[in-house]
């Protein structure tokens, strides 16, 4: 026998307590770790244990002993054993009314919760459970299940043992003598096998262990199977009132044998959206033979309107006339099966969680979490999880590609972005003529999250509007966008204003049908935009917030690499292989290591942005940091190569491109020249002392001969110039010469009367010699 230390010392026994124990296979040793006490006092007692009431008063010498639940060091609840002392029969036994049943251990076998090859044996009492002890040692653990018959609750110290693959045993005498205590072994050996319990369920009825007779089979008798799951194999059971007969499920309660659906249809999985909390259901069914599987929210199995609409759009045989029912079967189902069912971890969003998990087309990190939202019926994946990485390492020797790595880096860091949530989210406009390359390079660096091309992380110009784009970015959840050929895009106001309000890092909120406000979640992450043309952004903080890069002037595969060149062509080819191969599996890669070790993370990007190259870069400076950080994980951690001089010289080169844009772009003048162009392509026409101009029919102007005299309210104006567009760049135009104020209020606009209209109009005074000139 195993030698047990005393913990602790324990109260006196009398002969006959000491007898009863010994005589049940209990040790000495095993006496003396228990606690186990004689007491002959009443009060004594309540002083023991003040849980016990005034009516719950033991006669003659009385057995007290302790109760450790799962083996913690100090004693839960206080039991006592009471009877004929002269015959040593203590069968009498009372514990508190108001103490819920517990599992209880003793204390020496706490570590062997943790080992899950530790067989663990369940037993009706501790005097079974001891006297296993004192026969057994610490090869198992034995858990003893007083009054579990009364236990109503799903046994919370489940959840502090291992249960992976542990053999388990439930030793009572036959229970089906006691049918509440029947039904509470059936719930515990489902809530065991649910946590991959290997519970045992074939006893001889002569087989006993410790005094106790061995009951593996009570979980599994007089349960009505349904169907063993598809997935884990295990017994999916029917609920109470239901059965199942020729192939129907039937009512047995008010309606016994009434068919409620003709075939199989059941709960098959219990999942949680992560991105909102909400639990969900996954329930299959029979559709002519073939099983059909359909995930929702567990709300909508519980009306019996949205049930008719989901099942009965999937090919379920749901009606008005068993829908009711059916809601009553399927909670009852998914209640009764709910430790054995496999439990599914999904989000309706992808990108990065408020909790820290990204979710991708791929997967997530941080769990494994799986994308059902709107768009996980046509995400692609490619096969070849190292195809990116092979890329890159050729991508590496290739020299002038600034430009490429921007892409790429910006791309993998726009989930990391939206979690560290600098003070500009980097946005960039790539434009060149067909043929540099920028379409390649752009799907190329999508590609590290999704096959290139798929909504929503791609969108084409000519067929997006302001709202489309931020409903997208609000989707993405901070995963990378690219709008393609944006130069094409017909509300080029629209695309300026989400540029300003996602680099912002603004809220993107929409109005609902009933009336409220939807939405509301802060935009961020990074947009790439491609086009052949400048984008015609009229809002100087716009262009602030863009990154203009010329694939004409930096060809993005290389310096040699540029329009029409054969070797353009091949490295096109070479990156075109790799997301045909392998899309989708690099960003997952490289934010595994982000993610596992966060803080060390924004750590790096922190020391980074202080660094003087990284200073020059103002507001984009802490996006270009965690670019940088990003690049520099992909290359340590993933392709396990030095960065090349591209990479490393980064903050350089955007520092010169934002220089040479600010310089460059200039909205005032921009205007100024649509408002030109304007002037110029309306058709003229000689009237008696003036001229005047139109656009179709409609008057935007006459003409004198010192000024051109042009109408604001036209339908023609507005459209060139916006709504806003005197009062954005008015006052540039009076500081350069281009318009002439008024005299009186120096506003850019005057008040004269207009002859053609009979009336009053705001006009602007273009002089002549501004519009014929070079403006």
């Amino acid at each position: 026998m195993t030698t047990i230390a005393r913990p602790r010392s324990f109260p006196h026994l009398t002969p006959p307590h000491l007898t009863f124990l010994q005589e049940r296979g209990i040790s000495p040793n095993v006496i003396g770790a228990r606690g186990y006490g004689s007491i002959h006092d009443t009060e004594v007692l309540w002083q023991i244990e003040p849980r016990f009431v005034g009516s719950q008063r033991p006669h003659g010498q009385t057995l007290v002993i302790p109760h450790y639940r799962l083996g913690q060091q100090d004693p839960f609840v206080f039991s006592v054993r009471y009877g004929d002392t002269l015959n040593g029969d203590f069968r009498h036994r009372q514990r508190p009314y108001d103490v819920h049943p517990i599992f209880d251990l003793l204390p020496l076998h706490r570590e062997g919760l943790l080992d899950p090859s530790r067989p663990i044996v369940f037993v009706p009492s501790v005097l079974d459970a001891d006297a296993l002890t004192s026969r057994e040692g610490q090869r198992v653990v034995p858990i003893a299940l007083e009054d579990i018959a009364r236990s109503t609750s799903t046994w919370p110290e489940l959840d502090e043992v291992r249960w992976e693959g542990r053999p388990v045993t439930l030793a009572f005498p036959d229970p089906h003598a006691d049918p509440p205590l029947l039904r509470a072994l059936q719930r515990l050996a489902r809530a065991l096998l649910g946590r991959q319990a290997q519970v045992r369920d074939l006893s001889s009825d002569d087989e006993t262990q410790g005094g106790a007779r061995l009951f593996r089979g009570a979980a599994f008798t007089d349960q009505k199977v349904l169907t063993l799951h598809p997935e884990t194999r295990q017994e999916v059971l029917l609920p109470d009132g239901f059965e199942e007969v020729n192939g129907k499920l039937c009512e047995t309660d008010d309606n016994k044998g009434k068919v409620l659906y003709t075939g199989r249809l059941y709960v098959s999985a219990i999942g949680t959206n992560v991105a909102t909390g909400e639990r969900l259901y996954e329930v299959s069914f029979d559709d002519g033979g073939q099983l059909q599987v359909v995930t929702a929210p567990s709300r909508t199995f519980a009306q019996s309107g949205s049930l008719i609409r989901l099942l009965n759009a999937r090919g379920a045989f749901v009606h008005n006339g068993n829908a009711a029912k059916l809601v009553k079967y399927l909670a009852a189902c998914a209640a009764h099966n709910i430790h054995t069912l496999p439990k599914r971890l999904v989000s309706d969003r992808l990108g990065m969680l408020p909790n820290g998990m990204l979710v991708t087309p791929a997967g997530s990190t941080g769990g494994r979490v799986q994308y059902i939202g709107r768009y996980a019926d046509h995400l692609t994946l490619r096969p070849d999880d190292s195809a990116y990485q092979e890329a890159l390492r050729v991508v590496a020797t290739w020299e002038g590609t600034s430009v490429l790595w921007w892409l790429i880096g910006q791309t993998l860091a726009s989930p990391f972005l939206r979690r560290l949530k600098p003070r500009r989210y980097p946005a960039t406009y790539l434009a060149g003529d067909s043929g540099t390359g920028k379409t390649t390079s752009g799907n190329f660096a999508q590609g590290v999250w999704v096959m290139p091309g798929e909504e929503p992380f791609q969108l084409q110009g000519m067929r997006t509007t302001q709202a489309g784009m931020l409903q997208t970015l609000e989707q993405l959840g901070g995963l990378p966008l690219l709008i393609d050929e944006a130069h094409t895009c017909p509300d080029s106001a629209g695309l300026e204003r989400t540029v300003y309000s996602f680099a912002n890092g603004q809220s993107y909120a929409r109005g609902s049908a009933h009336g409220q406000v939807q939405g509301g979640g802060l935009l961020g992450g990074a947009i790439l935009l491609v086009g052949e043309a400048r984008p015609a952004f009229q809002h100087a903080g716009s262009h602030n917030r863009l990154l203009l890069l010329s694939a004409d002037e930096h060809p993005p595969l290389g310096a040699d690499a540029g329009r029409a060149t054969r070797l353009g062509q091949e490295r096109a080819r070479v990156l075109e292989d790799a997301w045909e191969r392998g899309a989708g599996h690099l960003g997952p890669q490289v934010a595994r290591v982000v993610l596992e070790d966060w803080a060390a993370f924004e750590a790096r990007v922190r020391d980074r942005r202080a660094q003087e190259d990284l200073r020059a870069l103002q507001e984009w400076g802490h996006a270009v940091a965690a670019v940088q950080a990003t690049l520099n994980v992909l290359f340590t951690a993933v392709l396990r190569c030095p960065p090349p001089r591209e990479v490393t010289a980064l903050p350089v080169f955007l520092s010169e491109q934002l220089r040479a844009h600010r310089s460059a772009s200039n909205p005032a003048r921009e205007a100024f020249e649509d408002l030109r162009m304007l002037i110029l392509q309306a058709r003229r026409h000689q009237g008696p002392g003036s001229v005047t101009l139109h656009v179709g029919r409609e008057l935007i102007a006459w003409q004198d001969d010192a000024h051109t005299f042009v109408l604001t309210g036209t339908r023609a104006f507005k459209g060139r110039l916006g709504e806003l567009g005197v009062q954005l760049h008015g006052k540039r135009w009076a500081e350069q010469g281009w318009i002439a104020p008024d005299a009186k209020s120096g506003a850019s606009t005057r008040s004269v009367y207009c002859a053609m209209t009979k009336g009053q109009v705001r006009v602007l005074a273009v002089p002549n010699s501004a519009v014929v000139g070079d403006g």
